[in-house]
């Protein structure tokens, strides 16, 4: 039998009755001073609710009735919670709460979990967003974007129409040849602020700089830039990247269907393509891709490394503003590229 002491509460009136509780774990009763029943046998499962523990507060047994019966008796209650074989969970729980080392262990699993989901799960779940948007959804996140940069950054271009011809020969050719189901167009864009650079929007539309023609001493070069850009596009890093920046929150939007926030993407593509730049790992993939595209002409990557190397030298160092050139650093990239080429051959 199981005794426990407390207080009790008959639930017609605010009077506090000292009592004391008895269960053999299938029944309870409880009786007043002098033994006086202040509530009759009843089923212990059925007739009561229990609050679970929580540190060392008062525990409370609540009847269907109105009925309270309170207590500071925290292993009478455990008792009581083992033998009827209820509230195990949260047994457990105060268990685990009361050893420090097991506490402690806990919380560096709660850190190892969320370093886990920042820099694995969301990636995985931002990658898997990118490649299920439907096109039209991407088109219009592009159009919004192309707006935002056309009205903060670019001017219309200056080169003269046979110029862009030539380009946009390679670039269509290109495109062809790449086969990837891309519907890719070609812009061109005139900016002081951006310097020599080239930008991918999720709809496939590559735009590119006066500037960065400029720089270029060859054709191979900007074809080179063009690939890179389209590899962007392929692997969808921009759609990607400002996924996974937008946290949590937007992640289970566009989980559960929200249009409203996916379309809200478009104010994102221009600040990742401006100032926060694509990550390490991204700008590696589409440096990669020209690799690739380069050896499968048999051509050397060196006029890739040449304008990329070009285009740091040349790039104006402005406040807020860190460009492709510098995402990662360009040695580093030419490094990586030309160990890559050297795997492959």
């Amino acid at each position: 039998m199981i005794t426990i002491n407390g207080i009790f509460f008959d639930g017609q009136t605010a009077i506090a009755h000292k009592a004391v509780l008895e269960s053999d774990g299938i029944d309870i009763l409880i009786k007043g001073e002098e033994g006086v029943s202040l509530l009759d046998k009843c089923d212990l499962k059925a007739s009561l609710r229990i609050t679970p523990r929580l540190g060392g507060t008062r525990r409370i047994i609540m009847f269907h009735k109105g009925q309270r019966f309170e207590t500071d008796d925290s292993k009478g209650m455990e008792q009581l919670e083992l033998k009827a074989r209820i509230n195990k969970s949260s047994i457990i729980v105060s268990f685990l709460e009361s050893q420090w080392k097991t506490v402690a262990a806990c919380l560096a699993g709660l850190v190892i979990a969320v370093y886990g989901f920042i820099n694995f799960g969301i990636p995985f779940i931002a990658k898997d967003i990118a490649f299920r948007l439907p096109l039209n959804t991407m088109n219009r996140i592009s159009i919004d974007a192309e707006q935002i940069l056309d009205q903060r950054f670019f001017k219309p271009s200056g080169l003269d129409e046979e110029r862009k011809d030539d380009i946009r020969q390679v670039f269509y050719a290109l495109a062809k040849g790449l086969n990837s189901g891309h519907a890719f167009t070609l812009g061109f864009r005139k900016s002081k602020v951006l310097g020599a650079n080239a930008f991918a929007l999720p709809s496939g539309l590559i735009i590119i700089t006066d500037k960065l023609v400029e720089t270029s001493e060859n054709i191979r070069e900007l074809e080179g830039i063009l690939v890179h850009e389209m590899a962007h596009v392929i692997n969808r890093h921009g759609l990607r990247s400002v996924i996974q920046n937008t946290g949590v929150v937007l992640l289970i939007s566009m989980l559960v269907g929200d249009v409203t926030s996916i379309t809200s993407l478009a104010a994102g593509i221009p600040t990742l393509l401006v100032e926060s730049g694509y990550s390490r790992q991204f700008e590696i993939e589409a440096d990669e891709a020209v690799g690739k595209y380069f050896m499968l002409k048999g051509w050397d990557i060196k006029p890739f490394e040449d304008i990329l190397i070009r285009i740091t030298a040349e790039q104006p160092e402005l406040k807020g503003t860190q460009l492709i050139s510098t995402h990662p650093e360009t040695i580093e990239r030419i490094r990586h590229l030309q160990k890559f080429i050297s795997q492959k051959k």
